[in-house]
Formats: C-alpha cells, structure tokens, sequence
C-alpha cells in the first residue's frame, strides 16, 4: 500500500499524552491534550486530524467531520483525511459528500484499501449496485482475504436477485472469519427474505454476540421477531432504528428528555411530544396507542406529516397536532411515535383497540356524498353498484434507494389488475393512486379518477368513506382505509412487512383488514385471482 503524504507533525508533546490517555480510555484527560495541541498548534492539519480521530472513536460524527474538514483545507493531499472525512460522513448519512470525500482519498492513494471498500458502501447506498460491485470486486482482487468485502458483496448481491451468489459470499466471509457480524447479518438477511424467521434470528443472535452494538442486526433481529407475534423481544429490539445512519434524520434532537416509560417519568400533568416518523402509514397505524398516554393523564401533543394533519387534529387523545416542518412546541418529554409499543410494553392480544379510530371532516364527507349520488346503477335497477377503490403502486421514493427497492417489490402496473375491473361493470372502480402511477389510469375508462381533486389525506378519507371495499398494494392507503373502517383486502409482496405477520391472511390490527399474498417472490397471478374469486363472494355475485 503506497503510504499517503501527510502534513508536517506537531510539537509532540501534547498529542503524545493524548494519545496515551486515549489508550488508557482516560478521555477527559486526553481530550485536554488535544485542546492544548490545538490551542499552540491551530493551524496544523495533523492536530486536526487527530482530534477528527479521536471524536470518531466516540462515535462524534459531527465533531469529527468538522476537524477532518479542517485537516484537508490545510493539507488537500491528505489522503486519510480525506478517508476519514468521507466514512464520518457516511455515518451522518451524508452520502453525496461521502463519495466525494472518499474518491478523493483514492485519487491520492489508489492502494488506500478501506476507502475503497467504504466507497463501495456508500455507492451501493446511494443506488449504483453497479459501481458498488466493480469497487468491491477491485478490493477483493487486492485483498482476496477481507471478509469485509466477502460481507459487502453478499449484501449488494442480494439486491440484485442473485440469491445463492450472496449466500456463498456471506459463507466465504465466515469461513475466513468465523465471529463476523456483518456477515452473520447478511445471512440473516437472506434467511429473512424467505421468510425463515427462526434461521434468521439465529443469525441475527450470532451477529450481535460478535458486536454487541451492531445497530443493524439489532434491528433486523427486531423485524423478524415482530413478524414472528414475539412482541416482547420485537419491539425492544425495533428501538435500535434511532441508531442506524440511514434513519438519523428522522429524530432530531429537540433538547428535551426522552421519554423511557418509566416511574421516574409520570405522565400526569406533563406534556408529551410524539414525533411521527417514517411513513404516512406509520403515523395512521400508531397514532392509536397516544390514547393510553392521554388516559395517564398527560397532555399529548403531535408532529405530523403535514398531509395528514386535517385528519389527525380532531382525534379526542391528541391536544395539539403540528407539522413536522414548524417549530416543536413545549413539553416535558418527546418520544418518536414508534417507540410507543416498546414503552406501553405492547402486546398481540391487546390489539386492535377501539376501531374505527380515523374519520373524515363532515365538510368533505357531504361534499363526496353528493359528488357520487348520480353514478349510475347496475343494468337499470335501483340498486347501487358496489364501490372499490384501487392503489397499484407505492411511494418509489427516488433518493431513498432502499425504499425503492422495497417499493418495486410491493408494486405492480395497473395492466397486471385490469382483469379485475375490466369487464365487470357491476361495480363501480375507483382509483385511489397518487404519485407518477397514477397516470397509469388514464388508460382504462372504466376506473373513475378523481385523484387529481385531493389536497391531503382528510380528502382522501371522505372519498373512501363513499366505497364498500378497498384493494391496494401494501401502502398508506391499507392504513388509511381499514382505521376508517372500511373493508380492506392488501396484496403483499412475498417477503411482506412485518406489522402483518408471517403466515395470516388477517391481520390483528384491523379486523376488517385481508391480505392476498404472494406464495413466491415477484408471483402476482396467484394472489389475484385468489382475490378475484373472493370479490364475488363478498358481494353475493
């Protein structure tokens, strides 16, 4: 490995006791150290490297960045500047200024192995599975020994449909490092994909034995106990989420104390902000559970996606409902919404509660039921044609390259569903689809659109109010309908989400929900006309 140029060194003395307090884990002392070297040596790049080091080993992500920027504006050849500036940032998330950061260092020291492997990581991140394979591939020509990248190319292979190709590199990564986690995890992964959960916690157990603080398989580990009914373990390992960097965005730090469910913290008399996160149909499924905190006797305040915002204030256990984008109001306490079950200690048999919970404003309702009174009947009789919304296709969610991946699995084009409303004009078919798939409609005269007429999600509602059944792909929209109470039948993808639970065609949380999945990846046939035949069982036809 050609060894990268580096600034002139500083005087000794005081990064010689940092260091030393540092290998010693006497933090204050080194960090001390650290200030006094910067304090006489300011404008010496190596000083703010070794600070960038040093906040990196305690997983200071912002504090590093901040002397590693510093490091390279004094010294652009420092190539492990550079290095550690692009793998800080990854860890922030920063995925664009990591590639960057991370090419340069391999612009300045070709042979730096670990910014190779970590490029590959971030380019995989951002969506290139092509790039991250040519990179993990280089690396493992220079390095045929590095389970790392075995574990890396198990991950990105997965991605790409090439099951066994990852299996046998996740197997090749533990073979030459038995205690490795990340390649424990991947086989985790895989297992999970095929719905083994037992083999997949497993895996997951061995990862976390191996990295206590592996915040990946803690989760994973999570998902597949959740998807198991295990909510005990499930949920106290779904907290995990806050600590991975791809998620970090999603909780900010508003600078008030988490709330832990304990009796230290009583909720009679305090405020409590709850923090939606992740998706619209997240915040639909939980925001339930804010009824036992308003029980406690607390006073429940709510940031929220904006487009659910009409809908959500008139809920009786919420004080306050507020955008996301606004400033946070006062509270004692703030939670992020998901991490409700884990502090209520939330188990299967207390579900679903009170339902349906979610209602449209009057205003839209009567507006809808008007727009609607003058469809026309079946073959001349009086009686109305059943109504049925349709959602063929989720969020992609372009800078979200996981998301999208997820996406394409859950989605269909709306060809694949014309058999169902094609030639059945004894129902009334409505689409339901926002987002680019719903131009998708424009070429089938027999969906009424008036999708283009909503402006949020309390639209929405007053519209599904109108229907008799909803179909839909494994979106908001299942969460929307069945909390409304509205019958609601979802296609799942094989590898389905974990709130739905491994193997059920109901679903615990709503009652009135049924699920249609997948008996193989990428198999729509089957679960459709399965539903398909149940549609004229439901309405008698």
């Amino acid at each position: 490995m050609t060894t990268p140029p580096s600034p002139p060194s500083p005087r000794p003395d005081h990064l010689a006791a940092a260091e030393a307090a540092r290998s010693q884990g006497d933090h204050s002392t080194a960090e001390a150290h650290y200030r006094a070297a910067l304090a006489s040596n300011e404008g010496n790049p190596a000083v703010h490297y070794n600070l960038g080091t040093y906040c990196a080993q305690r997983g200071d992500w912002v504090g590093a960045c901040e002397y590693f920027k510093t490091a390279v504006a004094g010294a652009p050849d420092f190539a492990l500047a550079w290095y550690n500036l692009g793998s800080s940032l990854r860890q922030l998330n920063q995925l664009p200024d990591a590639r960057s950061a991370l090419a340069r260092a391999l612009e300045l020291a070709p042979d730096l192995h670990a910014a190779r492997v970590n490029l590959s990581l971030v380019e995989f991140a951002l969506g290139d599975s092509e790039s991250a394979l040519r990179l993990a591939h280089a690396a493992l020509e220079a390095h045929p020994d590095d389970p790392d990248v075995f574990a890396n190319l198990s991950t990105y292979l997965r991605t790409l449909g090439a099951i066994e190709d990852a299996k046998l590199c996740a197997e090749s990564a533990l073979r030459l490092q038995p205690t490795h986690a990340g390649a424990w995890q991947a086989l985790g992964t895989l297992a999970q994909d095929q719905r083994a959960f037992a083999a997949a916690v497993t895996c997951y157990r061995h990862a976390i034995e191996n990295d206590p603080d592996n915040a990946a398989a803690h989760w994973n580990l999570g998902l597949a106990a959740l998807a198991q009914g295990n909510f005990d373990l499930g949920w106290r390992e779904y907290e995990w989420r806050t600590r991975l960097p791809q998620m970090r965005d999603h909780y900010p730090d508003f600078g008030l104390p988490l709330w832990q469910g304990e009796a230290s913290q009583p909720l009679a008399g305090k405020t409590l902000l709850l923090v939606a996160e992740q998706g619209h149909g997240d915040t639909l499924q939980f925001v339930r559970l804010a009824r036992q905190v308003k029980a406690a006797g607390a006073c429940v305040k709510l940031m929220a996606q904006p487009a659910l915002l009409r809908l959500l204030r008139p809920l009786p256990w919420l004080d306050a409902v507020v955008a996301q984008t606004d400033a946070p109001p006062a509270a004692d306490y703030v939670l992020p919404l998901l991490s409700l079950p884990a502090r209520l200690g939330l188990q299967l048999a207390e579900l679903p509660g009170d339902l349906p919970y979610l209602a449209a404003p009057a205003e839209n309702l009567a507006a809808w039921r008007q727009r609607l009174a003058d469809l026309p009947s079946t073959g001349g009789q009086a009686k109305p044609r059943p109504r049925i919304g349709l959602v063929w296709s989720g969020d992609p969610r372009p800078h979200d390259p996981e998301s999208q991946r997820i996406d394409a699995r859950r989605s269909l084009p709306l060809a694949q569903l014309a058999p169902l409303f094609a030639n059945t004009p004894e129902y009334a078919w409505f689409s339901l689809q926002k987002g680019s798939a719903a131009a998708q409609a424009a070429a089938w005269p027999q969906l009424l659109d008036y999708s283009g007429e909503w402006q949020d999600f309390a639209d929405t509602a007053a519209l599904v109010a109108q229907l008799n059944l909803v179909i839909t792909v494994d979106t908001a929209m299942a969460h929307l309908s069945a909390a409304l109470g509205k019958p609601t039948w979802v296609l799942s993808r094989f590898d389905a989400c974990w709130r739905w639970l491994d193997g059920r065609s109901d679903s615990p949380w709503y009652p009135g929900l049924r699920l249609f999945r997948q008996p193989s990846p990428g198999d729509w046939a089957t679960p459709l006309a399965e539903l398909a035949g149940a549609l004229g069982e439901h309405f008698g036809r």
